[in-house]
């Protein structure tokens, strides 16, 4: 009976290490496409410092606009999206970040399965084209009853450089 249970709890941390695993690329690989969709079909980036309009100054690196889009970490709170202020407050146990897209309407582009831990946004504004390096730091979600070694084992840092396509 003991070499039961322990083949079926080792295949079960195999199934959830899967699963988180399958969880965490496909965030990722939704969020790049989504901001490098964006940038290939607007114009201009810029550095998003205040909850209207998009200015260079004074900068703050986790807020971004693209065209009449701005990306920015966000906390679901009674059906609403409020913006973070705070970036450090993404680190908190209790505290869950998500990244949202807001152009007509505000709308999260990581599910509820990952929280953010950092976010950062680098515009290479003198290049031709336009690049944008993005930085982030997503684990597995807390409020998913996921132990605690599977979210530190599947933290995901990732870094890519995004451009406009030029023809």
């Amino acid at each position: 009976m003991i070499s039961v249970f322990t083949i079926f709890f080792l295949s079960n941390d195999i199934n959830n290490k899967t699963d988180i695993s399958r969880a965490m690329q496909e965030n990722v690989k939704h969020i790049v496409e989504t901001i490098a969709e964006d940038i290939r079909s607007n114009s201009g980036i810029s550095i998003d410092t205040s909850w209207v309009a998009c200015t260079s100054d004074p900068w703050e690196a986790w807020k971004i606009c693209i065209g009449l889009n701005s990306y920015y970490l966000a906390q679901l709170a009674a059906g609403t999206y409020i913006r973070i202020e705070d970036i450090s407050k993404c680190q908190e146990k209790n505290f869950s970040c998500i990244l949202v897209k807001n152009s007509w309407d505000t709308q999260p582009l990581s599910n509820s399965w990952v929280e953010f831990e950092n976010l950062e946004f680098t515009l290479f504004a003198d290049t031709n084209p336009q690049k944008i390096q993005v930085n982030f730091t997503i684990r597995p979600s807390f409020q998913k009853w996921i132990k605690p070694t599977l979210i530190e084992e599947n933290t995901f840092h990732f870094q890519t450089t995004l451009s406009k396509r030029i023809y």
